[in-house]
């Protein structure tokens, strides 16, 4: 007999005015979600609509939001004014994983969530009678989902992370830079189990640290630096998300630019005007450590 797959709560958040655009969203997520998990989770979902006759909806749905391991907003403009159900997921859960079900213009804001939080590409809407790209909207979802995991539950590293950031740092090519540099390891040790899970936030803590300059070091670059799989994506969005968060009483405090290289290539990006402001700020940064190296 095998062993009893452990259960995943997600709730999926919307608003009942979607529900036909809902519908066939959720079946593609559902079917992707499940299938990705297969032999390690039992993924269980509760929609906003599955109350029972009989039940008390706010009290159900806000007993399944607090049950619930992961929530998955589908985002529309009547979600955003549904101010009772962005509210009750907010209140539980800070970061949930928000996924666009329609285009909404750019200078819309997410609130109460955080931008951070939403899951890139097009949204369900432009995919959606178009096998290939729903599967791909459905895989972007699974990734981030696969992220949230590995920070749940940790992962085991193969390598030892002090290691490989020593060895990084004794290259001659990196000797001029390194008293230019702060270096902070990321520890696969501190997630390899759920109790020692907590542990990430003194990584998280030292860089707000750093970012913020309280100790003083007048270090102006962080390299990050692990095995696969050890936790620097994971580490890096947590940073963004706790910089923004400290920046609502202090818009003093340094404000946060979170993208991922492995999607900034040149299908990904159409838009010319964010392409040539991405190359000046790449170009910019490239000067400066330019110059640290020749120091």
């Amino acid at each position: 007999m095998g062993q009893e797959l452990p259960d995943l709560n997600i709730y999926i958040s919307f608003h009942e005015d979607d529900r036909r655009l809902v519908r066939t969203c959720v079946k593609v997520l559902e079917r992707t979600i499940k299938g990705g998990l297969t032999g390690r989770y039992n993924a269980k979902f509760f929609k906003t609509n599955d109350v029972a006759v009989g039940e008390r909806i706010g009290e159900t749905l806000d007993e399944r939001v607090e049950s619930a391991d992961l929530v998955i907003v589908l985002f529309s403009y009547n979600y955003r004014n549904n101010k009772i159900e962005s509210q009750r997921v907010y209140a539980r859960h800070k970061h949930p994983i928000i996924v666009m079900l329609e285009d909404v213009n750019k200078s819309v804001a997410v609130d109460p969530f955080a931008a951070i939080d939403v899951v890139e590409g097009d949204s369900f809407s432009k995919v959606k009678g178009k096998e290939k790209t729903e599967q791909k909207f459905a895989n972007r979802v699974l990734n981030v989902i696969e992220r949230e995991l590995i920070h749940m539950n940790g992962s085991k590293p193969k390598l030892s992370s002090e290691a490989l950031a020593n060895k990084l740092i004794s290259y001659e090519k990196f000797k001029k830079f390194n008293n230019k540099i702060k270096t902070i390891v990321a520890h696969a040790e501190q997630l390899q189990t759920k109790a020692n899970s907590k542990k990430i936030d003194n990584v998280v803590e030292s860089l707000v640290t750093w970012a913020c300059k309280a100790d003083g070091d007048g270090l102006t670059f962080c390299a990050l630096l692990g095995d696969l799989g050890i936790g620097k994506t994971t580490t890096s969005i947590l940073l963004t998300r706790k910089l923004l968060e400290l920046r609502k009483s202090d818009r003093q405090l340094p404000l946060p630019i979170y993208f991922d290289l492995r999607d900034l290539s040149p299908k990904t990006l159409t838009d010319l005007v964010c392409v040539r402001y991405l190359l000046v700020f790449l170009a910019f940064l490239l000067r400066r450590l330019w110059k640290l190296m020749i120091c």
